[in-house]
């Protein structure tokens, strides 16, 4: 179905409507996920983040994060895993927040909604020959899915975010 814009009015409306619709999706992850940002440390949180010797020295450990394997200072074997840029997020977390879970798991939350809000604007824009109805349930889907409960409730996943 081919949606054609004619007027101002008519392409007011539609920038509108779309925003209206990702503000939408963007409060469903939030409302899914909100109850996440009260939880503690799990699993793999403690070896990139409040066991790491290198995490917990903060701002002073970023040149080695960026420098080395994704588990050092925490255990010297090379995994072959190169992820500098979420273990440097977690860095400067425990700078502003030492041993807080809290503010990294807010973070998680507030990257998802922004992860729902893009995937709406970008599938509208892909999909634009279309009603927004059917890049606003694709995302709908998306963001209800879970699949995605492991990535947003678990800090360390934060690199497949």
């Amino acid at each position: 179905m081919k949606f054609k814009l004619s007027d101002n009015s008519e392409k007011l409306f539609y920038t509108k409507t779309k925003w209206t619709l990702g503000i939408i999706v963007s409060l469903l992850a939030f409302i899914l996920y909100y109850n996440t940002v009260h939880h503690d440390y799990v699993l793999d949180d403690f070896s990139l983040i409040s066991e790491n010797t290198i995490t917990t020295k903060g701002l002073k450990g970023i040149s080695t994060i960026f420098q080395n394997h994704y588990r050092v200072g925490y255990y010297l074997i090379d995994d072959g895993i190169y992820r500098p840029l979420s273990v440097a997020m977690f860095a400067v977390e425990w700078q502003l927040s030492p041993n807080n879970p809290h503010l990294s798991h807010w973070i998680n939350v507030i990257f998802y909604v922004f992860t729902g809000w893009l995937l709406f604007i970008t599938l509208s824009k892909l999909l634009k020959d279309y009603n927004l109805v059917v890049p606003f349930l694709i995302s709908l889907l998306f963001i209800s899915h879970p699949v995605h409960s492991e990535v947003v409730a678990n800090i360390k996943s934060r690199d497949e975010l």
